[in-house]
């Protein structure tokens, strides 16, 4: 079997990891804007780990008080695609089940969608481009149509 499929969609699963995933704008009271940005690896300017104020996302959690579900959504996004690009991996050695993969993919969306709608709803001020929701959606779409719709549409087999 080749592994070229399933290392190109490994790699293509890796480059959805890399952009922020929830870039946010605010305003500050001398009309200056201000721009910053999740990422699935931690918290930071929009130029990621290269920025000044960057925090890896295990330092955010063990530091940050995550009270409220759509604080916990993020780091659950950063977990489900984690789990994905595990799943994926195993395609390597023939082991991944694609439907696991794709369904991963499609639950971090829509945790990364539900954090920069509780970014919206705490703080009407912001302006919340969720990238992520695009990002991993969009993958999961593209790599894995087929195990989607094998995983919606269930069909019982006939003994």
């Amino acid at each position: 079997m080749s592994t070229r499929r399933p290392l190109r969609r490994l790699l293509v699963l890796v480059a959805v990891g890399l952009p922020p995933w929830t870039v946010i704008q605010w305003s500050s009271g001398t009309g200056a804007n201000g721009y910053g940005a999740y990422f699935a690896y931690g918290i930071g300017d929009v130029a990621g780990p290269l920025g000044p104020h960057f925090t890896p996302l295990p330092t955010y959690v063990s530091q940050a008080v995550l009270n409220a579900y759509w604080l916990q959504a993020w780091p659950t996004a950063a977990f489900l695609y984690g789990c994905a690009l595990a799943s994926a991996a195993l395609a390597l050695v023939g082991r991944e089940d694609r439907r696991v993969t794709a369904g991963l993919l499609a639950m971090a969306g829509a945790s990364a969608g539900l954090h920069a709608t509780g970014l919206v709803v705490h703080n009407a001020r912001l302006a919340v481009l969720p990238l992520g929701t695009l990002l991993l959606w969009t993958a999961a779409l593209a790599l894995y149509r087929d195990a989607l719709r094998r995983l919606i549409f269930v069909r019982p087999e006939s003994t």
